[in-house]
């Protein structure tokens, strides 16, 4: 056999090293060329366009291109990392997430819930924790922070302006609420990205209804200490206002189908099961109850086809293609020498697992907060390095809601963050001078109560399994 038959074998069987330019640290590059451009797309052009960021991973994973020796091994690393079956779950699950979530909003499930409890409770101390709870709930219905925001904002926030309520604090339980949601909703492209990215030490991909079961007791914990926070800040005038008309309290009946997916998703383990076993349910109850209409769920004019099915799918195919872009990252990095450096840093850093989660929480904090507060994103990021570095100190299903957790904590509320702005953006109608981006941070309140939650979970080592105490 020749030298050239020989190398010709070789590269299947034997991973071949990227060379970069400058050494592995090169791949710092890209990453901060990705980090500088959601900050500039969110913060400075105010363009929430899951879109235009997947446009801007793309190009990150170009310019890694374009500082190696070996453009061929870069991009089969790429393909490696994107064609991968934790890849192709995460895809998957957020189509069908996406349709679900679509097929709530379109039912009015957030209408509904303000009728049932607005006009009870308007100008009370109950009306501010309301509309957090409500947030909650809705958000765990959809998976959905963003479309909670934009769902409950020209709903709430008018309606409590004209009783005279505090507005930062109404926007503040809107957002928090939403987090809720984001953090805890079994098809929250958070929650979903958390559990697949994280498996067990025989390299296993962990369950998504036991990753929602073990992070419900904090997210819950978070819950009950912020509510009074949003109870003594309730201002307002009594009198009640006749706001919600076009409500239909019908649509109370779509809390079945929320019920059932987080039932099915814990008790079968399955959660493209308990996904579209939840949206099937959903769809028939609101086609027999007259919520849901034929032409809701899809429809064709003009060559043009929209609806719950194709609007869901296209609401989440920016995630999606951030994941694809992102997950062929993570690809590349397996190639370089970053991943041993950095276990070698951990063997000193990290002997204990206090100190190793300790080290997860603070560099989740640093990615979502680089990343301005786009959790999903920075949970994929973190969370790929995470199970590479840490599978042998942390337990799969802690790592899984540590990330959640601390990712949609301190960053969110920033005011450059995401969130923040999505929330201003969603409020600028409104026209009220004493929503600022400040205000609106010392006002929101969940994910405070988040981070300091699962800061003393790692202090004191509550949830932490008795084999790794």
């Amino acid at each position: 056999m020749t030298n050239n038959d020989a190398s010709k074998s070789m590269p299947d069987s034997v991973p071949q090293t990227i060379p970069f330019f400058f050494g592995p640290a090169t791949l710092l590059i890209p990453f901060l060329i990705f980090a500088a451009a959601s900050v500039y797309l969110f913060v400075f052009l105010k363009v929430f366009d899951l879109m235009a960021l997947a446009g801007a991973g793309l190009a990150s994973l170009v310019s890694g291109a374009l500082l190696t020796r070996s453009p061929k091994a870069y991009w089969k690393a790429v393909l490696e990392g994107a064609a991968s079956e934790l890849t192709a779950t995460v895809l998957l699950l957020l189509m069908a997430a996406g349709v679900f979530s679509a097929m709530m909003k379109a039912a009015g499930l957030a209408q509904a819930l303000a009728v049932l409890t607005g006009g009870a409770i308007a100008g009370t101390p109950f009306l501010t924790p309301a509309v957090f709870l409500i947030s909650a709930v809705l958000a765990t219905a959809t998976g959905s922070s963003i479309s909670t925001i934009l769902a409950a904002s020209p709903i709430f926030l008018p309606f409590g302006a004209a009783l005279g309520c505090d507005v930062p604090m109404l926007a503040g339980a809107i957002l928090s609420g939403a987090i809720f949601g984001d953090n805890l909703a079994p098809v929250s492209d958070v929650a979903i990205i958390s559990a697949m990215t994280q498996s067990d030490n025989a390299g296993r991909p962990i369950d998504l209804g036991e990753v929602v079961r073990t992070r419900f007791p904090f997210a819950m914990a978070a819950l009950i200490l912020t509510l009074p926070f949003y109870f003594f800040g309730s201002t307002g005038r009594a009198e009640a206002l006749e706001v919600f008309e076009e409500a239909d309290l019908m649509s109370l009946v779509m809390i079945i189908p929320v019920a059932l997916l987080i039932f099915v998703a814990i008790r079968s383990k399955d959660a493209l099961h308990a996904v579209t076993l939840a949206t099937v349910t959903g769809l028939v109850l609101g086609l027999l109850t007259g919520i849901l209409t034929p032409a809701q769920i899809v429809s064709v004019k003009d060559g043009a086809i929209s609806g719950v099915i194709t609007g869901g799918i296209a609401n989440v195919s920016g995630i999606m293609l951030m994941c694809l872009a992102l997950f062929g990252f993570t690809g590349v990095i397996h190639r370089t020498g970053l991943a041993d450096a950095a276990e070698k840093f951990l063997g000193r850093e990290a002997a204990s697992p206090r100190s190793a989660e300790t080290l997860l929480a603070v560099v989740t904090v640093l990615i979502s907060a680089a990343l301005a507060a786009v959790t999903s994103v920075a949970v994929a990021l973190a969370g790929q390095l995470a199970d590479k570095l840490l599978r042998d100190r942390i337990d799969p299903y802690r790592r899984a809601y540590l990330l959640a957790g601390f990712a949609n904590s301190l960053p969110v509320i920033l005011p450059f963050s995401a969130f923040s702005l999505i929330t201003l953006s969603a409020a600028s109608s409104l026209g009220d001078a004493s929503l600022t981006p400040f205000t609106l941070m010392t006002a929101t309140y969940y994910p405070v109560a988040l981070f300091v939650v699962f800061t003393l979970s790692i202090v004191t080592g509550i949830g932490r399994p008795k084999a790794q105490a």
